[in-house]
């Protein structure tokens, strides 16, 4: 009985976790969206590599279109990448 507990427990506990991890992204797209645009505008005005600011300028892109569209997760992963790009062009 105590492992039925648990189950229903554990798969209500994922269910919860999937209606609230989309929303939450949801708001945490344009804030990324915007962090990604300042770190760029940043790398151009100190002279960043040209090639790997037009890439994360492009993830950058990408993520605001993918919020647009409701896809969250893709968002956030794409601005991850324009700002890892960004990052990686000081160097």
């Amino acid at each position: 009985m105590k492992k039925i507990a648990v189950s229903i427990f554990s798969g209500t506990a994922v269910i919860a976790l999937g209606l609230f991890a989309t929303p939450a992204q949801a708001l945490l797209c344009p804030q990324l969206v915007k962090d990604c645009q300042a770190l760029i505008a940043k790398v151009e005005k100190k002279g960043g590599n040209a090639s790997k600011v037009g890439d994360a300028k492009r993830h950058c892109a990408e993520a605001q279109s993918l919020h647009e569209q409701g896809k969250h997760v893709d968002s956030v992963i794409a601005a991850g990448k324009a700002i890892e790009e960004a990052g990686e062009a000081l160097k």
